[in-house]
């Protein structure tokens, strides 16, 4: 109830802020990023096509696996999703003492402690297709569903208490004792039965030619397919909200080598990058002590950096070299954003609903 209080009343301010305030709309950081997507996606997911050796072939490469939703069933990629290969090793790794589980473990933690979530916000497919998503969404002049404070946090805890059921039950098939592994394959890899990344390239590479139509896809995998679409659709960053992959790589966000930072002092309580944040996160807002705000549900796509208006206030930091940091606004300018937001009516006051942007 304080969360929504808060917003009702900084709607009546920001009124009166707002013709005070130009909004820096030019989008570059959003623009880079969907640069470094598309180009992940057609050279490094799909990189067999170009030439792009199979890391499980090379002895050097074959336990690097990707920190984000790299799924195994996209048949042109040099490496896939870790994942996929957590589940699998711990699956057949009892009589192994999980001893096998080290060496992808350790790879898979030096490359969240150098990124963190940052592979979910740039270079996850999955998180492509939803910004392609909420682009359609601006097309059509659809403003996206607002959630409530207490759906927020019920969102945040979802991906977690998915990611405990899932190794819960990779743990209890690889244990000999509970039968569980006299149970037909699809069994042991729970969460690639309801993983939409599988069908929705599935279906992608069978209709370029890439894959016989004879592939099969689990059911229980189309249904979440089409309520990833749906709400995906809707609700910004959905996904990302309920991810296991994102649960454990959001553990590493706060000890990243990549890091959000603030400036307190500068900060005008504007609640721009509140309303900016697709994730909903209110610490950005809020934190006016602390240096490094990086919280575990960022997913780094530095839209709340983008929008500030304040000089310096926010700022993008890599082993604490600022890298991007936020400007002061200025006059809008031409170009193809200005009219996307024109086209669709987009209200950039902070605490009015946006329709434009992911």
């Amino acid at each position: 109830m304080e969360f929504k209080n808060n917003r009702l009343k900084t709607r009546k301010k920001s009124k009166k802020q707002s013709n005070s305030k130009v909004i820096d709309i030019k989008n570059k950081i959003t623009r880079v990023r969907n640069i470094v997507q598309f180009a992940w996606f057609v050279f490094f997911a799909n990189g067999l096509l170009f030439g792009l050796p199979l890391f499980g072939s090379d002895p050097k490469l074959r336990y690097v696996f990707i920190p984000n939703l790299t799924t195994k069933y996209l048949i042109n990629t040099p490496t896939h999703c870790y994942f996929f290969e957590l589940q699998s090793a711990i699956q057949n790794g009892y009589f192994m003492f999980y001893l096998n589980l080290i060496i992808p473990l350790l790879i898979i933690f030096i490359l969240l402690l150098i990124l963190a979530r940052f592979w979910c916000g740039w270079l996850c497919p999955v998180g492509f297709v939803q910004d392609l998503m909420q682009y359609l969404r601006v097309l059509f002049r659809i403003p996206y569903k607002e959630l409530n404070y207490r759906t927020i946090r019920v969102l945040d805890r979802m991906k977690f208490v998915i990611l405990f059921v899932v190794i819960l039950m990779v743990f209890m098939i690889s244990l000999p004792y509970y039968g569980l592994g006299s149970f037909p394959g699809g069994l042991e890899l729970p969460f690639e039965q309801v993983c939409p990344a599988r069908p929705m390239f599935v279906y992608f590479q069978q209709i370029l030619g890439w894959e016989p139509w004879s592939t099969g896809v689990p059911t229980l995998g189309i249904i979440v397919l089409a309520i990833f679409f749906v709400l995906s659709f809707m609700v910004r960053k959905f996904w990302c909200r309920v991810c296991p992959v994102g649960a454990i790589n959001s553990f590493f966000n706060k000890y990243s080598l990549l890091t959000l930072q603030k400036d307190g002092d500068k900060c005008t309580k504007c609640r721009i990058c509140l309303r900016a944040c697709p994730m909903d996160i209110e610490e950005i807002y809020e934190e006016k002590g602390k240096i490094k705000i990086s919280s575990k549900e960022c997913i780094h796509c530095y839209r709340c950096v983008e929008l500030c208006p304040e000089d310096d206030c926010l700022s993008v930091a890599f082993l604490d070299k600022r890298l991007v940091r936020s400007k002061s606004p200025y006059k809008r300018t031409g170009g193809i954003y200005e009219k996307l937001l024109r086209i669709t009516k987009v209200n950039m006051d902070p605490d009015q609903p946006r329709m434009g942007g992911p």
